[in-house]
């Protein structure tokens, strides 16, 4: 996958909290990492989160971690 193939693109630095001593970060931070992307994909988009997400009749899940 290239860069180039997305619209939207989120730089995180990762920070030293959130990896182990083998630098691999722990599983569990993977879930805040995608809170924190579509939280700003939203904001770029300039939608209110709310309103679009009653239009749609839910709201976003993780189904499976």
């Amino acid at each position: 996958m290239n860069r180039q193939d997305f619209r939207f693109f989120h730089r995180l630095r990762v920070r030293w909290a959130e990896v182990d001593m083998q630098k691999i970060v722990f599983n569990a931070h993977y879930l805040m990492y995608f809170d924190t992307a579509i939280a700003d994909y939203w904001r770029a988009l300039a939608l209110p989160y709310e309103a679009a997400m009653q239009q749609l009749g839910g709201d976003l899940y993780v189904k499976k971690a």
